[in-house]
């Protein structure tokens, strides 16, 4: 229902990773897109929050990077 929302909106990339290693692949890309992205993740399941740490360091990683 939400993705069917998000996806009426123009210029709006939707993004939905099926698990942790993926959402920390879609979280680097959705910061590189120029455009809106709408990141959509699922609910938590037990053991996710390492996925969440990485992703989130990965995140810091990439920011802490000097633009080339």
């Amino acid at each position: 229902e939400d993705i069917a929302l998000m996806r009426a909106i123009p210029t709006l990339t939707v993004v939905a990773p099926c698990d942790g290693a993926e959402s920390g692949r879609a979280l680097a890309a959705a910061i590189a897109h120029p455009g809106p992205v709408y990141l959509r993740l699922g609910r938590t399941v037990q053991g996710s929050s390492s996925a969440r740490k990485t992703a989130v360091a990965r995140h810091q990683e990439h920011k802490a990077q000097p633009d080339i």
